[in-house]
């Protein structure tokens, strides 16, 4: 949620130096907020502390038509590590009319070296075109347009008039005595003016973009889940919700996970499989609703159907624990199915049936549907009366059914998302299984291609972002970006 930034319509210049998002505020500037009136602050001239509309408490400086000066200020240290001093001001020539941007008087702001005869903190030598060299910032009738050293970047005023300064004091190591102040000296005899201060802390306030290499539009990392931090004209940040990649959001579907154990896949790429399956579990444990996944495995043996869910691996969005780890525990739920699995594989390959297991487990499901398939896909039952072979796009019994069983899926609302593991079987050559994998893919952004272990894991995370991403348009390429954000692209132009 975007933090909230107390404002004020009726008077003066608010100064509030905030906190940011990322960073607790300090207790180096005593009574930052004014709830405890002006303690901690000198005060001089007519500075008082009032509630004003929003504000619980404020500090105000008024000037009264006679020439003089109004001013707050405090000594303390800055901390090491500090990167900015920040604070937003607006200004008006009347409390009851709130009228004008341009004070009549001159307000100045100062960050001194109370153990140097005040000279200013950061870049001292810098010379400046305004009365008082001392200041960091200035703005007077004169200089409707602020005047401030190199450090300090201004944005322009937001929807409501306030403008952000922040001075950068990263230059400054830890430990520095400071001075800061705030003061309004009289210009104009004929007119009061009125500063407004609250809120004094470190760095970049909350809702701002204060990087002066940022432009409108630009996005920024907030740290905040689920949201895009977007830069404004003025400086602000606004806050989106966010298409989060499933890690904090709902991730709503239905997957049947479907792993090859046909005698094609070793001890090793088994292991690999579970893993990978496991990853798919990790990457959604998080979203709100969860998809329900169901865990399935196929091969030709006497003792067991050709397809079949595995015990625990039924259709569920209570994953259970991993327990699989060193200690041999299987765990429970999806992770204990998934650990349950053993060996190396056995029997031949009915794709076909591996599909109609999917598309059953799937029938009554109301969320966008996927079939998960692993598999060197050779497919390799009945091998009668045509087997298949290794020549590209050869055509068998085998794989007709199959391309067959997975229509019937998709049909039946599943997309088909398929993970090749290369044919070592058939010495590594025999490309049948890869062109079987590409054609059975719903649609080319869901064919992977498993070369080792990484790849395998990194696999089951973009199909887990592609789910969660998914806009359910055949048009669109959808993809989680760097910043876990939802990209649908179209293909057209930004």
């Amino acid at each position: 949620m975007k933090t909230a930034i107390q404002k004020i319509s009726t008077i003066g210049i608010l100064v509030g130096v905030l906190a940011s998002p990322a960073l607790a505020q300090v207790d180096d500037i005593d009574n930052i907020d004014f709830e405890q009136g002006l303690t901690g602050w000198t005060a001089e001239g007519n500075a008082t502390v009032q509630a004003t509309n929003s504000y619980n408490q404020a500090a105000l400086l008024e000037e009264p038509d006679s020439r003089g000066l109004s001013r707050i200020y405090q000594q303390f240290t800055i901390p090491d590590g500090t990167v900015l001093l920040s604070f937003r001001y607006k200004m008006v020539q009347s409390a009851s009319t709130g009228s004008s941007t341009v004070p009549p008087d001159s307000f100045t702001v100062y960050l001194t070296d109370p153990n140097n005869n005040g000279e200013r903190l950061v870049n001292p030598t810098n010379p400046v075109d305004y009365p008082n060299t001392k200041a960091f910032f200035y703005q007077d009738t004169n200089s409707p347009n602020p005047i401030f050293i190199p450090e300090v970047t201004v944005k322009p005023p937001d929807t409501d008039g306030f403008c952000l300064v922040a001075l950068d004091v990263s230059t400054l190591t830890g430990g520095v005595d400071a001075r800061l102040e705030f003061g309004l000296a009289n210009g104009n005899n004929a007119v009061n003016s009125f500063v407004v201060i609250d809120e004094i802390a470190y760095d970049c306030p909350p809702g701002y973009c204060c990087d002066t290499n940022l432009q409108p539009g630009d996005l920024l990392d907030d740290g905040l889940p689920c949201t895009i931090a977007q830069c404004q004209p003025d400086g602000t940040v606004s806050y989106i919700n966010a298409d989060c990649c499933g890690s904090c959001n709902d991730a709503l579907g239905s997957i049947a996970i479907m792993i090859d154990l046909s005698g094609s896949i070793s001890a090793n790429d088994l292991v690999d499989e579970k893993n990978a399956a496991k990853r798919l579990l990790d990457r959604f444990a998080l979203a709100d609703p969860r998809p329900q996944i169901a865990i399935g495995v196929f091969n030709v043996i006497a003792t067991a159907p050709h397809a079949r869910i595995v015990p625990g691996g039924e259709l569920t969005d209570d994953y259970g624990m991993d327990g699989g780890k060193a200690d041999g525990l299987t765990g429970s739920g999806l992770y204990a199915a998934i650990n349950g699995l053993g060996g190396a594989g056995s029997g031949s390959t009915n794709i076909a049936a591996a599909f109609t297991v999917a598309k059953g487990v799937l029938q009554d499901s109301t969320t966008p549907k996927y079939v998960i398939l692993i598999s060197d896909g050779f497919p390799s039952y009945p091998n009668t009366p045509t087997p298949c072979s290794c020549s590209i796009g050869g055509s068998c019994t085998a794989a007709d059914n199959a391309y067959a069983a997975a229509a019937a899926a998709e049909a039946d609302g599943s997309q088909i998302i398929s993970v090749y593991f290369p044919d070592t079987a058939h010495g590594g050559t025999c490309q049948f299984g890869e062109t079987f994998m590409q054609n059975v893919a719903s649609n080319p952004n869901l064919y992977f291609v498993k070369n080792d272990v990484e790849d395998l894991e990194c696999i089951f995370e973009q199909v887990a972002d592609l789910i969660a991403c998914d806009d359910l348009n055949p048009d669109t390429v959808d993809t989680c970006d760097e910043l876990g954000i939802c990209r649908h692209d179209d293909g057209s132009q930004p």
